[in-house]
């Protein structure tokens, strides 16, 4: 573009230096060819090229000619300011997207692992990159797939009761899924899991979070295509032993039983911590095995199913008492 400038420039210096009578002389300017080498050619010929003409001996009319060029200045300039505002438009939205955390479709994916996980035949999720906490007043995710708390720590809870919305929504603070203890008074088998499908949270601007149930639990650790292949217990991530990785579907490598957090990440592999259990204020079995809640309340209505591993096995059916604390995991439709 600069050397079309530079040769419509001298075009136009030698145009008005030959104004002086009707016809253009003869004059040498600067061209720009196909394969951007510079040329020299005598004006009127070039002048013919641009007003169409095919007899180069034609003469041109000095008039015609300034016409023609003020005319490519006039849409150059159009086009220039319609290139000025592209960019500031790209600007603008590039500052839009690298800041956006805010809840709905699509976004919040800072908080998101990517690869998308089959949960049933119709229903595919994405996980979330922590574990779920809470600091005393909001939910959390961890800042690594690894970290958990190994104390107890009312503005750090990551060790969850299963609560039902129901619950949770009372108020009562024995009700509450980051209590130190709870009291149950009475259920129905209806009630729901305090961040199920059905109530899903919002978290760290990522909205629509929710817990697996334990059908799904089941599907993705036994039933997908390839499930066996993309599940391995007993992983060391980081220093962080029995850890268990969970792969996307399609994903095509052979799982590793050492891996670094960066690798995990890059791969897009989910990373479940061995982050124990509570029992009131009571924290053990870290490093040895976890439990994760899956949302689905059974049996007397004060047991729950989860899902644990330990360094050799992994079960997505086990029941347990509501008053129990284990860990949470959350995902999100994938989209």
């Amino acid at each position: 573009m600069k050397k079309f400038l530079l040769s419509l420039s001298l075009f136009a210096m030698t145009l008005m230096a030959s104004a002086q009578g009707p016809t253009l002389k003869a004059r040498s300017i600067y061209d720009v060819n196909q394969d951007d080498k510079v040329t020299v050619q005598d004006v009127p010929a070039l002048a013919n090229k641009l007003l169409g003409k095919t007899d180069d001996k034609t003469a041109v009319d000095t008039q015609s000619l300034l016409s023609v060029l003020n005319n490519l200045a006039d849409q150059y300039a159009i086009l220039v300011s319609q290139y000025g505002k592209i960019l500031s438009e790209l600007a603008d939205l590039k500052a839009k997207v690298g800041s956006c955390t805010c809840s709905g479709g699509g976004s919040g994916k800072a908080n998101l692992i990517d690869g998308t996980f089959s949960v049933s035949s119709t229903k595919k999720v994405q996980f979330t990159k922590g574990n779920l906490w809470w600091d005393g007043s909001a939910y959390h995710f961890e800042a690594n797939q690894t970290d958990y708390p190994t104390s107890w720590n009312a503005n750090h809870v990551g060790h969850f009761f299963w609560t039902s919305s129901k619950d949770y929504l009372s108020g009562k603070t024995s009700y509450m899924p980051y209590a130190q203890s709870c009291d149950y008074s009475s259920r129905s088998n209806i009630d729901k899991f305090f961040c199920g499908e059905e109530n899903p949270l919002t978290v760290d601007g990522t909205s629509g979070c929710f817990a697996l149930s334990n059908d799904e639990w089941g599907y993705l650790i036994y039933t997908r295509a390839n499930a066996s292949s993309l599940r391995k217990y007993g992983v060391t991530v980081s220093g962080k032993v029995n850890c268990l990785i969970i792969a996307p579907d399609g994903f095509s490598s052979t799982l590793k039983s050492s891996y670094t957090l960066d690798e995990v990440n890059s791969l897009g592999l989910v990373c479940l911590p061995a982050a124990g259990s509570r029992n009131g204020s009571s924290l053990d079995r870290a490093e040895y095995g976890a439990g994760y809640w899956s949302s689905t309340l059974i049996g007397s209505l004060n047991n729950a199913l989860y899902f644990e591993f330990y360094s050799s096995n992994v079960d997505s059916n086990v029941a347990f008492s509501c008053s129990y604390g284990f860990s949470v995991r959350l995902v999100r439709l994938a989209q």
